[in-house]
C-alpha cells in the first residue's frame, strides 16, 4: 500500500472528538497547587489522550485491513460473453493478493481488463486462421497432383462430391472453418469423384442462393 494511501487512512480529529483532557471538564475545579508539587489530576489528564492514540492506532490497522486483500476473494463476476477460466482466475487472485488490492478493486480490475484481453485473443485467434487458410491455399495452388492447372477441374469434382454426398451442415462447416481448402479434402473429394463414372454420377440439387462453392476464401474457383 503507498505511502499517499496510508495517509489518507489516518484518522483526521473533528469538531466531534473530545479534546485531551477534555473528559475531566465535568470535574470539580481542583484545588490550586501549592509550590512545586504537581496537580493531583496531572497523570489522569495524560491518560485520555494515551488512550485515545491507542485507539486511533487500532482504528487505522482495521482500515488497513479492509481496504487490503481479504483472505480468500469471492466468487468474481465476469463482464457478459467473458467466460473467466480458472487456471487464469488462479493466477489473477495471486497477483490481487500480491497487490494488497480488496475485493471491490479487485472486481473492477476485473471489470476493465478482461473485455479487452478477451478481445485481443480473439483478434489473435481469427488471425491465425486466416494465416492457416492461405496456408493451405497456397499449398494445394503447388501441389503436384491437383495444382496448376489440374486445380480448377480438381476444385469442380470436389464440389460436386460434396453437393451430392454431403449436407449443407457438412458445407457450412468446410467454408467457416476453411478446411474446403485443405489439399487433403481437395484430393479426398477428387478421388471420389474419380471413382464414379459420369455416366452414373447422380447430379446434386442446385445449391440455394446460387453456386456458392466451400472455397471463399482461396480465390482458386
Amino acid at each position: 500500500m503507498s505511502e499517499s494511501t496510508s495517509e489518507s487512512q489516518a484518522p483526521e480529529q473533528t469538531a466531534d472528538t473530545p479534546a485531551v483532557g477534555a473528559l475531566l471538564q465535568d470535574a470539580a475545579t481542583p484545588t490550586a497547587p501549592t509550590g512545586d508539587t504537581p496537580p493531583e489530576n496531572a497523570t489522569a489528564t495524560a491518560q485520555p489522550a494515551a488512550e485515545g492514540e491507542q485507539t486511533g492506532e487500532v482504528k487505522t490497522e482495521e482500515q488497513k485491513v479492509a481496504d487490503g486483500a481479504p483472505e480468500a476473494y469471492e466468487a468474481f463476476t465476469a463482464p457478459e460473453g467473458v467466460v473467466l477460466a480458472d487456471s487464469v482466475l488462479e493466477v489473477a487472485q495471486q497477483a490481487f493478493k500480491d497487490a494488497n488490492l480488496s475485493q471491490e478493486k479487485a472486481q473492477a480490475l476485473i471489470d476493465k481488463l478482461t473485455p479487452a484481453i478477451a478481445q485481443a485473443q480473439q483478434e489473435a485467434l481469427d488471425a491465425a486462421i486466416q494465416s492457416q487458410i492461405s496456408d493451405w491455399v497456397a499449398a494445394a495452388k503447388a501441389d503436384e497432383q491437383i495444382g496448376g492447372d489440374k486445380l480448377a477441374p480438381a476444385l469442380a469434382n470436389a464440389n460436386r462430391v460434396v453437393d451430392t454426398f454431403g449436407s449443407p451442415e457438412l458445407r457450412d462447416m468446410l467454408i467457416t472453418s476453411g478446411l474446403g481448402n485443405h489439399p487433403a479434402v481437395i484430393k479426398f473429394c477428387d478421388a471420389i469423384y474419380s471413382k464414379i463414372s459420369p455416366d452414373t454420377f447422380v447430379a446434386a440439387a442446385p445449391r440455394p442462393g446460387g453456386k456458392q462453392s466451400f472455397y471463399p476464401n482461396s480465390n482458386m474457383n
